[in-house]
């Protein structure tokens, strides 16, 4: 019976190695670029010496954890800006998560004016050997506009083709509401870009007050698709398995 327990071992190792490894295989993804960037402006009346500041950063860790903000006032005025982005993400050979948010607001008074402009934004581009399935969940979220146009915001995703170049899928937040997302994809060998971000943006209107947030929650996983050889080997391997163990029984 030695020998069938010997056989059962070795085949049960070489598909665990074989599944285990399966998923990774053929993909390489890279973290392009990442950043949160945000502008304040205050300005008393047009033509006078406004009132401004403004951030902009990519870390240097691709993976760092971070959160800017900024803000401006007129002494003396009813007038004020703030902004604010933040931002989180992990990557590994087959997965890539991401979540972040974009805040403005922006207060003018009678002859005053202020502006704020906020966002939050990641891209991820990766390459494949072989046939892949993609896999997209999150949540995207902006709040609600103004009719006047006083206020934007956006919340969206995107998987494009670089190779085409095609636009494989997109997803925008509907105002005033999150939006779940989920899309499953079969990606042949070639180059591809993944972007998610959110973003806020006010302008000039006196004597009106606004506010605005968007954010965005994402998971992105890669599986390697086996060809027929391949499976044939596996099915090959598991019955083998079967077999051994009949004869063992008997």
């Amino acid at each position: 019976m030695k020998p069938y327990n010997s056989f059962v071992r070795l085949v049960a190792g070489l598909v665990l190695a074989f599944t285990t490894s399966l998923a990774a295989a053929g993909a390489i993804l890279d973290l392009d670029s990442r950043s949160i960037t945000g502008s304040v402006f205050t300005q008393q009346e047009f033509g006078q010496p406004p009132v401004s500041d403004s951030f902009s950063h990519s870390p240097g860790s691709p993976f760092a954890d971070f959160t800017q903000s900024d803000s401006v006032s007129l002494p003396g005025e009813n007038a004020s800006a703030s902004a604010s982005s933040a931002q989180t993400s992990s990557l590994t050979p087959i997965l890539f998560t991401a979540v972040g948010n974009a805040a403005a607001s922006a207060l003018s008074g009678e002859t005053s004016q202020a502006q704020a402009d906020s966002d939050s934004s990641l891209t991820v581009d990766f390459s494949l050997t072989t046939t892949h399935l993609a896999s997209l969940t999150g949540n995207l979220f902006r709040s609600v506009e103004p009719g006047d146009g006083s206020l934007t915001t956006g919340s969206s995703v995107a998987l494009v083709d670089l190779v085409a170049p095609t636009l494989l899928y997109s997803e925008s937040a509907p105002g005033g509401s999150t939006l779940p997302f989920t899309q499953d994809l079969v990606l042949g060998p070639g180059s591809y870009r993944l972007r998610v971000g959110s973003n806020v943006d006010t302008f000039f209107l006196p004597e009106i007050d606004l506010s605005g947030t968007a954010s965005y929650d994402m998971r992105f996983t890669l599986t390697n698709v086996p060809e027929p050889t391949t499976l044939a080997l596996l099915s090959f391997g598991l019955a083998g398995i079967g077999i051994a163990r009949h004869k063992k029984m008997t």
